[in-house]
């Protein structure tokens, strides 16, 4: 793929973020749920890098501007006989070059978790 400045990453399937009491709305706020998958994003990425040495010490940086939610009600996922509640999120990429390195290994590891089942896949629109 070519390298050019990615203007907004956006999912395709439904990004999840499990929590203790379902549902991430009904028990967190906007902020942790921002934290939890920059977290998750980070920690995928020092795993795809090497760069392990520090598990305990993770430097959360936002790498987008905005963070926007394309669903008015959370969008259901199937997974062995439930239901999973998920979002469909636009994040405005910023333009340093972290940020857009961030943004391109998202589009081959997925946001949130449980990308392995297909949940958190994104595309992207060039600037």
């Amino acid at each position: 793929m070519p390298r050019k400045i990615i203007e907004f990453i956006y999912t395709l399937t439904p990004m999840i973020i499990k929590a203790e009491n379902g549902y991430w709305k009904n028990c967190m706020s906007q902020e942790e749920f921002e934290q939890r998958f920059i977290i998750n994003l980070t920690k995928k990425i020092n795993n795809f890098k090497g760069d392990i040495n520090d598990k305990d010490e993770i430097n959360i940086e936002k790498f987008y501007s905005t963070i926007e939610f394309l669903n008015k009600t959370p969008v259901p996922m199937k997974y062995k006989n439930i239901k999973l509640l998920g979002d469909k999120v636009r994040l405005a990429v910023l333009d340093d070059e972290k940020s857009q390195e961030m943004a391109y290994l998202s589009l081959g590891v997925g946001l949130g978790e449980m990308n392995s089942r297909g949940a958190g896949f994104v595309n992207y629109r060039w600037l």
